[in-house]
Order: C-alpha cells, then sequence, then structure tokens
C-alpha cells in the first residue's frame, strides 16, 4: 500500500508540473495611452502645420504591438526594464475611414517605455515632416490666387476674418443654384510614377466639390481626372489628405495641375486653404 501512495504522489506531481508548463504564469502589460500628436513647426516651403493623425502603428523593439485608433490606451508586453516603442502616425486618405494608411512624409516618433505591470502610461508623440518629403506646389491664398477660373462661377481670395482658416486669406468659391463651378491651378508640378504623392488641403463648405488632376503631355496623351470630394461641413474646417499617385501611373511623364469642382445644386459655399502636393520629388 504505501508503493501506492508514493506512485500516486509521483503521478501527482508530474501532473502538476505538466500543467505548469502548459499553462506558464502570464505576464502583465503595460498599458500605453496615445491621446494626439504635435506636430513641430515645420520648415520655410513646408506650409501649413496642420494636420489629421486619425491612428497610429505601433512596435515595440521593432516587433508589432498593432494599428489603432486615436485617441487608444493598448497593452504591450515588455522585456526587462524596458524597451522601444515606436509610433508610426497614419491618415485617413481619400476621405474614407477605413482607409488608414502611415504617412509616408510624417516621422515617426521613437520612446523609451519602462516596464510598469498594469499601470497606464501616457505618452504626448510628437511628429513633422521627413526629410522625404518635397512641396512640388502650394498655394494658401495668402501672395494671390493661382487658379484659373474655367466656367460656372469664380474662385476669389476670402480676407474675412470669420472664414479664414488661419493667415488671413483663404479661398472662396460662391456656388449658384443649378451651375457647375471649375477652376485649375496655374502651375504645373511633375510626379514619380513609382513614388507617393498626395494632396493635402483644408477645407469648409455648404455644398459638395471634388478635386482632380488635369494631365498634359504625358505618355498616356492629355486628360481629367476627378478623384475625390469634400461633403458639407459648415460647422468647421476639416483636413483632406488625397492620394493622387494613380494619376501618374496611368498617365506618367507629364505634367500635372490641380483642379477644383463645384457642383451642381441649390447653391451654398466652398472655402479652401493650405492646398499642398507633397511627394518625393
Amino acid at each position: 500500500m504505501k508503493s501506492f501512495y508514493i506512485v500516486a504522489a509521483f503521478l501527482l506531481g508530474t501532473f502538476w508540473m505538466s500543467c505548469k508548463l502548459i499553462n506558464p504564469s502570464e505576464k502583465i502589460p503595460t498599458y500605453v495611452h496615445i491621446d494626439s500628436f504635435t506636430f513641430r513647426q515645420p520648415s520655410a516651403g513646408q506650409g501649413t502645420a496642420s494636420h489629421d493623425i486619425t491612428s497610429v502603428s505601433v512596435y515595440y523593439n521593432n516587433n508589432p504591438v498593432g494599428f489603432f485608433d486615436l485617441p487608444v490606451t493598448f497593452p504591450v508586453i515588455t522585456t526587462g526594464d524596458s524597451g522601444l516603442l515606436t509610433v508610426s502616425p497614419a491618415v485617413t486618405v481619400n476621405g474614407i475611414h477605413d482607409f488608414q494608411s502611415t504617412y509616408e512624409y510624417y516621422t515617426f516618433d521613437n520612446k523609451v517605455l519602462k516596464t510598469n505591470p498594469g499601470k497606464v502610461v501616457t505618452m504626448q508623440d510628437t511628429t513633422g515632416y521627413n526629410t522625404l518629403a518635397h512641396f512640388p506646389w502650394s498655394d494658401d491664398f495668402e501672395s494671390g490666387n493661382g487658379f484659373t477660373n474655367l466656367g460656372g462661377g469664380s474662385l476669389v481670395v476670402d480676407t474675412n476674418v470669420a472664414d479664414v482658416f488661419e493667415g488671413h486669406r483663404c479661398g472662396r468659391i460662391d456656388m449658384q443654384p443649378d451651375s457647375t463651378f471649375l477652376a485649375v491651378a496655374g502651375k504645373s508640378f511633375s510626379m514619380d510614377v513609382n513614388g507617393l504623392t498626395y494632396l493635402e488641403l483644408n477645407y469648409r463648405c455648404s455644398t459638395p466639390f471634388e478635386i482632380g488632376v488635369q494631365v498634359l503631355n504625358s505618355t498616356g496623351g492629355d486628360a481629367t481626372v476627378f478623384l475625390v470630394g469634400g461633403y458639407p461641413n459648415p460647422n468647421g474646417w476639416k483636413k483632406m489628405y488625397i492620394s493622387i499617385q494613380a494619376v501618374a501611373q496611368q498617365y506618367p511623364n507629364g505634367q500635372y495641375n490641380i483642379l477644383v469642382k463645384g457642383l451642381q445644386g441649390t447653391g451654398g459655399y466652398i472655402l479652401l486653404d493650405n492646398l499642398k502636393v507633397v511627394g518625393d520629388q
């Protein structure tokens, strides 16, 4: 009988050790909270510091943690006393919330994350334009109006303090009922077919509009391509990031001009500011 108890104790101990191996104790994560980004003051020629960073891609010691909408609190399983947390800003592309992408022309932020199990660490991340960013075209209306009106009304410089987003001027289009408006930027720019190119802009409107690109002298011929638009938001200014790279891929080696189109409707206004093309050349 004594040998039976010895065997039973041995088997029970072996079972307990097996459970410990199968279900090891779980590490308690350190939690990180990110509310928003601070944007560094742009250098000369980079335009406004206005941004709309809506999400982040996060790595810990070069290992992926996740992709999160802001604001967010997320867990990190740390190693040792501290590790490196890398946060890359991401934006809403083409006004589509489900189309979130890290923005290639914003810097990522590296911070040391100290291990603090079960606690929430609040981080204030900073970004700005990186060295890849080039600005081949921009118009903030501070030095005049770079657009030519092609019909249906006029895009004019507005100095009304109640209308202006920042600075002293913005662009304004007053839409007439049942009319369509079109204007083209007077200065053209080029795009790298293999690169990534965006149009950034701030807008406020009571009637919808579209942004497009006029193509001249490309390998694929001349063309007019409308991409995405803005929808009424009379209560405040919004920021938009529009991917225009597909135009260069379809019509390579051309000269490109930004188009603004006011859509036919019941009338209203469109306010524009800080339009700028951001690319790698």
